[in-house]
């Protein structure tokens, strides 16, 4: 990453868009939103959103994290002065099925007290 000057956010958003024309593109893919502003260590970042069709991306995560990986160092390689933090976000919300690994706690009522 090049840290001597920083790009403004027009100079870094065209490098992401530059990279994305090019990239090869998984079969989920459908858009992207790109948002600028500082990691959790106070670092300039950019915040590349891909959005992907769910189904399509479950069907082949091994694309959907390469094109991931391939995204973030394709964009530092070009130049970009803020990390390039690459999100998947898919098309519908989360819904929670009886097969999902990550099953929702139980809510657990508090004990009442007792009346004499």
């Amino acid at each position: 990453m090049n840290t001597t000057a920083i790009h403004t956010e027009t100079e870094d958003r065209q490098i992401v868009k530059s990279v994305l024309d090019k990239a090869e593109k998984p079969k989920a893919f459908l858009n992207y939103v790109v948002d600028f502003s500082e990691d959790s260590s106070g670092d300039p970042a950019a915040w590349v959103k891909i959005k992907v069709d769910e189904k399509k991306a479950l069907a082949n995560i091994e694309a959907i994290n390469s094109f991931a990986r391939k995204l973030q160092r394709a964009i530092l390689e070009e130049g970009a002065t803020r990390w390039p933090y690459v999100i998947m976000v898919t098309t519908q919300p989360h819904k929670t099925t009886k097969k999902s690994l990550l099953m929702p706690r139980k809510a657990v009522k508090k004990p009442t007290a007792k009346k004499k």
